[in-house]
């Protein structure tokens, strides 16, 4: 079926991960507690606008964030197919390592909320110290197996050669971004622990307004280097913006 294949298998994959999944939560949860289907507990409208108002900040903060790696697909459009197939297989291995340290951040977002609820500063200053060097140790690990795996991988990922060729000269940023991504994805993790969700959505306006800039003026002057560089910047100024407002979440502590 070619891509329509493609596209029918992931449909169905994800479908059936969703129901396995959600019978899987459900069997486990009813062992540990009495489920009950309570309408009135269910729509609890206080309750309902502040989910809301925090997942829409995520929302608008992914959306943000999905739009800018579709920016870079047609920056790379703009210069040639050739280098948007070689820039698809190296993001590809990036959002492979982005999964990996994400396992970081997910786990920092439950004790980051468990140090708010129990108002406990000291706890929160190791969760961040600890969450961040077991972070970038992980990815300075990755950036190293990259360093030292890139051509096996880049040949599983295409057989022509041309496409190879132009992957591995590239290379380079393939290597140094797990390392400097890894930061910003663990104040994502702090920053949704502590449900600090308004912070979270305007860094990401910030980074990605000046994303924007920094890649069309890169871009012209250094062509695939500029759009993989703005990448690199991109990922730093998320990190710094979240930093900047790292003292919002001190504040919450002083003021319990």
């Amino acid at each position: 079926m070619d891509v329509q294949g493609v596209a029918l298998g992931t449909l169905v994959s994800s479908t059936l991960t969703t129901i396995i999944f959600l019978l899987y939560t459900f069997f486990e949860l009813k062992k540990l507690t009495t489920i009950e289907f309570n309408i009135k507990k269910i729509f609890n409208i206080k309750k309902i606008q502040n989910i809301l108002n925090i997942n829409l900040n995520i929302f608008i903060r992914t959306v943000l964030l999905t739009f800018s790696f579709l920016f870079f697909t047609y920056l790379g459009n703009s210069i040639s197919e050739d280098v948007v197939a070689a820039n698809t297989i190296l993001i590809n291995l990036i959002f492979l390592s982005a999964f990996i340290l994400d396992a970081y951040a997910f786990s920092t977002e439950g004790v980051v909320g468990y140090s708010l609820g129990k108002r406990n500063f000291n706890l929160f200053k190791n969760i961040v110290k600890n969450s961040f060097i077991l972070s970038s140790l992980s990815g300075l690990v990755i950036s190293i197996i990259y360093l030292f795996s890139y051509e096996h991988v880049i040949n599983l990922m295409s057989d022509l050669e041309e496409i190879r060729e132009l992957s591995s000269s590239y290379v380079i940023w393939l290597i140094i971004l797990p390392l400097i991504s890894s930061f910003c994805y663990q104040f994502d993790g702090i920053f949704i622990g502590a449900s600090q969700t308004k912070e979270l959505r305007n860094a990401m306006v910030f980074s990605v307004l000046s994303y924007l800039i920094i890649s069309i003026i890169l871009t012209k002057l250094i062509f695939n280097n500029g759009i993989w560089m703005s990448l690199c910047i991109f990922m730093i100024l998320r990190a710094i913006s979240l930093f900047y407002y790292l003292d919002k979440i001190y504040l919450r502590f002083r003021n319990s």
